[in-house]
């Protein structure tokens, strides 16, 4: 009897000790993760997913950006100020004053509710030609990975044809 307990506790601590290692290893990666520039973890996430990232741009107020692109088409942007939590993923719809405007003004409830309901947040920039809107999701730098990035970036893409599908495009 007493082998046979012997045997039960060595087992035990190998099932502890092994899932104590996939544990280590889980932590050592966050870790990794963690210790990554925010520019080399964006472009090694961005790569994993497919997409690629251009016109890189960094100054005093903006620590990195990069335009996306999947399959050679614009699907919108990242960036990450220097004081940010994290990385906001976004993507901007410039509105014309005139009918476009009038048309996205009848559906500006419906259009916010939608983005924000879904997370995405929108704010307007208004001149005397246009209204620029920024659809933007976060991630904090703590979450940012693949999953996260493809489903904010999905998020924002959803948000922005939404609103599109309201604005015709005068010719």
């Amino acid at each position: 009897m007493n082998n046979n307990f012997q045997k039960q506790s060595v087992q035990a601590l190998r099932r502890h000790l092994s899932a104590q290692s996939k544990h280590d290893a889980s932590l050592e990666a966050a870790i990794q993760t963690q210790m990554q520039s925010p520019s080399n973890l964006v472009k090694d996430v961005a790569a994993e997913c497919g997409l690629t990232l251009s016109n890189f741009l960094s100054h005093d107020r903006l620590e990195l950006y990069y335009d996306i692109f999947r399959a050679n088409h614009s699907v919108g942007y990242i960036a990450k100020g220097w004081k940010d939590p994290g990385f906001r993923i976004g993507d901007a719809i410039n509105i014309m004053r005139g009918e476009e405007e009038v048309a996205y003004k009848a559906h500006s409830h419906e259009i916010m509710r939608f983005c924000a309901t879904n997370g995405i947040v929108i704010s307007i920039d208004e001149t005397t030609e246009a209204m620029d809107l920024q659809l933007e999701g976060l991630i904090y730098t703590e979450g940012f990975n693949r999953h996260t990035f493809l489903k904010t970036l999905e998020t924002v893409i959803e948000c922005v044809e939404k609103a599109k599908g309201f604005i015709p495009r005068v010719v």
